[in-house]
């Protein structure tokens, strides 16, 4: 039986790790975020909208881009989310009797407690954004923005 060095067993340990950390998916956690913050974007998807700079709302994505810009812009929009869900349930158990539900999903033909629908989940929601760029001078411009990135109520 043949015995490693320290040195060794350490750097392959490393490669391993090394190895499966670049297996690992990237994690968008932003979950409540809303993109709405560009009408004339929104036309494309938003795809380019960092690196493009068609007018000042662009400057949500990228602020850099208000040195592309010829003049003083201005850009303002409201874009109105307006999202549903639907529940339909065939049966809602009662659940003032915990000892049922802590043995688990009644048994088929058991009686199902009265319930509802649960209503419609969506709630309307309005996202603003104004956007106001000039430039000072050759060098420099001013930008001024107010929108609302997480504009919905949770």
């Amino acid at each position: 039986m043949a015995t490693t060095h320290p040195f060794a067993r350490r750097l392959n340990a490393t490669c391993i790790a090394g190895l499966l950390s670049m297996t690992s998916a990237g994690a968008f956690a932003s979950g409540f975020a809303l993109i709405e913050q560009s009408v004339s974007s929104m036309g494309t998807a938003y795809a380019g909208a960092g690196s493009a700079s068609e007018d000042a709302s662009y400057v949500f994505f990228n602020p850099a881009s208000m040195s592309e810009l010829e003049g003083t812009q201005m850009s303002a929009g409201v874009h109105v989310v307006l999202p549903s869900s639907e529940f339909k349930g065939a049966c809602t158990y009662n659940p003032a009797n915990l000892l049922v539900l802590a043995a688990g999903p009644p048994a088929p033909g058991d009686p199902c407690a009265p319930g509802n629908d649960g209503g419609d989940g969506g709630v309307t929601g309005v996202v603003p954004h104004f956007t106001y760029v000039s430039p000072v001078n050759e060098k420099w411009d001013f930008g001024f923005g107010v929108n609302a990135p997480f504009g919905l109520s949770t």
